[in-house]
């Protein structure tokens, strides 16, 4: 598993680490490595909640070890930033998963053939 994580190097990833910041939202950090037991991650607000601001360390971009047992999710962009939108769109033409209108023999919904 490292190795397909140590792939991502140099990306941003949205890390869950509830034990650090005290909820489950994931936030943006860039990996740096990633070890058997976790990752190097670093991001300014990481920096901002291990260290206080007048610390000269904060300032040289440090690193964090984070032990994979306090992360609760990593999330991955899967589609490049600029298709995004594109799917979006597509999505929102689509009817709801939880639509159980009757479908005619056309392909269209009774209601659908009524706004036509």
């Amino acid at each position: 598993m490292t190795e397909s994580i140590s792939k991502l190097a140099g990306k941003t990833l949205l890390v869950s680490i509830p034990t650090l910041f005290g909820d489950v939202k994931c936030r943006p950090c860039t990996l740096v490595g990633a070890e058997i037991h976790g990752m190097w991650l670093r991001s300014e607000e990481l920096t901002g909640r291990l260290l206080p601001s007048d610390n000269p360390f904060a300032a040289a971009e440090p690193i964090a070890f984070v032990p994979f047992a306090h992360v609760a999710a990593v999330l991955i962009a899967t589609v490049p930033p600029g298709q995004v939108a594109d799917t979006t769109a597509k999505a929102d033409d689509a009817p709801p998963a939880d639509d159980q209108r009757p479908i005619a023999k056309s392909g269209k919904r009774q209601s659908e053939k009524r706004k036509a």
